[in-house]
């Protein structure tokens, strides 16, 4: 199927990255912030961009992959989710981003699901600082376990689940801070997805 191309301001990244299609050869996704480098997963029957491991194993700074079809709210997004990280190392582990306008500086809204503290983190990215919408612990997370994670958005708000299990629900997003092309990346871990699908309809 088509993949139309997406717009996003500010090619280049924190860390150096030149953004473009660097950091691997993944179908789909392309590189736009930090140093990591995205892989086809091993023993993947077909490289279509649904699955793959990004390796963000000594970056201390985020990672973001972009996903070079367009998402109009409301949709949900599912995919299973795995981050191999250091026991107990700080803010280590796999985000989500969503309504990305721009990389420098980053403005979106990032989940990250932080496995080295079993911690579920939503936060707002803009004007060069970042909110904390809402902090979640989750004592099902594993290091090295897949969560399969299921986001309904809609055009002001998010509801979360991980192994049908609800996170949160309802949570409100300032106006218009969930539109725009979505993201994955990671931080101080080697992360993986799989099954990665979004789907019209919150």
């Amino acid at each position: 199927p088509h993949r139309p191309r997406i717009r996003v301001r500010g090619g280049g990244g924190g860390g150096g990255s030149s953004g473009g299609s660097g950091g691997g050869s993944v179908p789909g996704w392309s590189r736009k912030f930090g140093k990591a480098s995205m892989l086809p997963m091993d023993g993947s029957k077909s490289n279509d961009g649904r699955s793959a491991v990004i390796q963000a194993e000594n970056c201390t700074m985020p990672s973001l992959f972009m996903w070079e079809t367009d998402a109009s709210s409301p949709f949900t997004l599912s995919c299973s989710l795995q981050a191999s990280c250091t026991p107990f190392a700080e803010s280590a582990g796999a985000s989500i981003f969503l309504g990305v306008k721009s990389v420098t500086p980053l403005s979106c809204v990032e989940i990250s699901m932080l496995s080295s503290s079993k911690t579920w983190r939503v936060e707002q990215h803009a004007d060069g600082g970042r909110t904390l919408l809402k902090e979640i612990k989750d004592r099902n997370l594993r290091n090295l376990s897949y969560s399969t994670v299921t986001l309904h958005v809609t055009s002001n708000a998010l509801s979360l689940s991980s192994d049908g299990k609800e996170i949160f629900s309802g949570l409100a997003a300032p106006p218009g801070a969930l539109s725009g092309p979505i993201g994955v990346g990671g931080i101080n871990a080697k992360c993986a997805f799989r099954a990665w699908r979004v789907s019209a309809g919150g």
